[in-house]
């Protein structure tokens, strides 16, 4: 199974998003979209902000964001 992480990045470059499109839509900083796609999970805020993230990153690209963080 697909990581959440990787599944976003997959997603975003399919769509053809750059990370200043979800940074300018989602409000979340670079550095923390680029250590969520990496699953670097120990370089991002608490759990409540990764959910929010990820949650965020599949409403702004039309995502399951349920399975997404179901993966997290």
């Amino acid at each position: 199974m697909e990581s959440p992480g990787a599944c976003i990045k997959r997603e975003r470059e399919l769509r053809g998003f750059s990370l200043k499109d979800v940074h300018k839509a989602t409000r979340i900083p670079e550095k923390n979209l680029l250590a969520l796609e990496a699953d670097d999970f120990a370089a991002l805020p608490q759990q409540a902000f990764v959910k929010g993230y990820i949650k965020a990153c599949c409403k702004y690209m039309g995502l399951d964001e349920t399975d997404l963080v179901l993966r997290y």
